[in-house]
């Protein structure tokens, strides 16, 4: 969004045309009185779930209308903290910042800022500045607990931000961002077009925190954070995979595929389209579904013929590091008799939806259009053994009485032997 600054409003900072210098100093004496006691009015910490909405994270938001707080609203979440001047390494500083330092901020708009173009963002400032033209380090800080479902490196926000004088730094739980590509310079500007940036990297289990680290010349700071209206998690994945239970089927045999959808990231995935169509030579007769870790099949969870089902869902884990939503298909198949012999294989395609979920690296890869997965088989001809069919003795052969002939003989002979000898 472009940001519009009046023109009837000099662009040095600390000078307006419409405020005197005078009423603004009293202005800001009664706001910080006025900010001191917004102590208690902040909010607890917010917990940010993937469900959560991103307007969460931007400066002089109101929860509770969706809208942008007034001027002169305590900011219910954003701190802020003086590191003290001079400073020689702003983040040794940061980290000696004791707890008791962070203070409540006041949503405040002064010219020449360029008023928030946003309906559910605005200014926010310490206010208390003393107008001297003296360097100062400070910090904003935004705090959050990350929902214990979310893995943290699903977690990204993006920010668009406009401060006065400069942001020097962005550190997410420490650790300084501008080391991460693609490179982007934190600084901005009060009255230009905003500086965006993805913040990807080193957010943590529990307790986490955004804090920009600003340079600033005297009279006063603010900051202006909206963040952009995205998930505030990448898109999760979805992994397919697809198995045969035999590597060999006979032509007029029957096998069983099994095809697995498993939800990889944090949060809800959602299959458009998944689709089974065999290749020529392979009949599917029948599937069925089971679900597993909160996943629900279709209705109904089995049927005939090929696999063309829509809309399926799959769960997050219910916590980082657990499976997800789990479906399985398990596909009755059958081989034609008069089927080639060869290899067969055959291809499951999920469609993905395209603004929530995307294909695992094994299937596909996020920039694929279809996560796929394959199995094949292959094709063999029985082998039928050879009938032995015996070959018959003529009992009437001449060679054969003969032979008969010899062993009556012999046998005659062995009684007559044996009478003898009793």
């Amino acid at each position: 969004m472009k940001f519009i600054t009046s023109t009837n409003m000099p662009r040095a900072k600390g000078f307006s045309a419409t405020v005197a210098p005078a009423a603004t100093g009293l202005f800001i004496a009664l706001a910080g009185l006025l900010s001191s006691f917004g102590a208690q009015a902040q909010a607890a910490l917010p917990t940010v779930s993937c469900n959560s909405p991103s307007a969460a994270f931007s400066t002089g938001h109101n929860a509770a209308t969706g809208g942008a707080l007034p001027q002169n609203a305590v900011e219910p979440s954003w701190q802020f903290a003086f590191a003290g001047r001079p400073v020689t390494n702003p983040a040794v500083a940061l980290s000696a910042i004791p707890p008791a330092a962070w203070t409540p901020l006041t949503v405040y708009w002064t010219a020449p800022w360029s008023e928030s173009p946003y309906a559910n963002a605005n200014w926010v400032s310490p206010l208390g500045f003393d107008r001297a033209n003296s360097q100062r380090w400070g910090y904003y800080r935004y705090q959050f607990n990350l929902d214990p479902a979310v893995d943290p490196a699903d977690l990204a926000v993006q920010l668009s931000y406009l401060v006065d004088d400069s942001a020097t730094e962005i550190y997410v739980n420490g650790v300084a961002q501008s080391a991460y590509a693609p490179i982007v310079n934190p600084g901005s500007a009060f009255s230009t077009p905003p500086v965006s940036r993805t913040l990807t990297q080193d957010w943590k289990p529990g307790l986490n925190e955004i804090v920009f680290q600003v340079l600033d010349y005297g009279w006063v700071t603010g900051l202006l954070v909206q963040a952009e209206p995205t998930a505030v998690c990448k898109p999760t994945s979805v992994d397919i995979t697809k198995n045969a239970s035999a590597s060999q089927v006979n032509a007029g045999g029957t096998f069983s595929y099994d095809i697995v959808l498993t939800n990889q990231g944090s949060q809800q995935a959602t299959v458009s389209q998944l689709t089974d169509t065999p290749p020529a030579g392979i009949t599917l007769n029948a599937w069925a579904c089971t679900a597993a870790n909160g996943a629900s099949c279709p209705v109904p969870s089995s049927g005939t013929g090929a696999l063309n089902l829509a809309n399926l869902a799959l769960p997050p884990a219910a916590a980082a590091g657990d499976p997800g939503g789990q479906l399985r298909f398990t596909l009755q198949a059958s081989v034609e008799a008069n089927a080639t012999p060869g290899l067969l294989t055959n291809t499951v395609q999920a469609t993905p939806d395209a603004t929530t979920t995307q294909c695992s690296a094994t299937s596909g890869g996020a920039s694929a259009t279809q996560c796929t997965a394959s199995a094949s088989i292959e094709v063999i001809t029985p082998v039928t053994p050879p009938v032995t069919t015996p070959t018959p003795v003529p009992a009437d052969a001449p060679w054969a009485l003969l032979v008969l002939s010899g062993l009556l003989v012999g046998l005659g002979a062995r009684q007559v032997k044996s009478r003898d000898s009793v």
